[in-house]
């Protein structure tokens, strides 16, 4: 498959040093590791969809939950650093992070954050949800496109609140 396949199983090695061990939000050393995962995302926006499958199959669980990780801090994080390219490395990794059988709806709150990150940024969430989806894996790439096209997301439909921090904007369940 090539290089960039050789570079993509590199970079999903260095998933399994991740540290899932600490409670979001985390800063300092887990930016290296945000950075680390958004490098391994930018990778595989560029992989064709051989790699990209390839990548897919090979997941385990603790790669998977580092995956999962990162999509869940990057919508802050694209907040943060008005990164257009922080938010989609962090749907693509949500993409990925899902085996292929899934809750949709649990999916669906996380990727609030993203729909709502995106328009913060002043985006159109569909755009940048069917990018992703373009590359996504076949049993998540439906769910991508259908939601960034939704007109009813908001954070506090999908059990969110946005909280200032000396950092910028984060996210926290609504405590009910």
């Amino acid at each position: 498959m090539g290089a960039i396949a050789d570079r993509l199983r590199e970079k999903a090695s260095l998933l399994e040093a991740v540290r899932l061990d600490k409670n979001y939000p985390l800063l300092g050393a887990s930016m290296h590791w945000d950075d680390t995962v958004m490098a391994l995302c930018k990778l595989l926006m560029t992989a064709d969809r051989d790699a990209r499958d390839a990548f897919f199959l090979a997941l385990g669980d603790r790669q998977r939950a580092a995956l999962g990780r990162y999509a869940y801090r990057s919508p802050m994080l694209a907040l943060w650093e008005r990164s257009e390219q922080r938010l989609r490395t962090g749907l693509v990794a949500a993409a990925f992070s899902q085996p292929e059988r899934f809750d949709h709806r649990d999916t669906m709150i996380g990727l609030a954050l993203h729909h709502h990150s995106a328009r913060e940024l002043g985006l159109d969430p569909a755009a940048v949800f069917g990018e992703a989806a373009a590359l996504a894996p076949a049993h998540t790439a439906d769910l991508l496109r259908t939601f960034g096209r939704r007109n009813d997301v908001t954070l506090s439909v999908f059990g969110w609140e946005e909280v200032p921090t000396r950092d910028g904007p984060a996210f926290r369940p609504v405590k009910g």
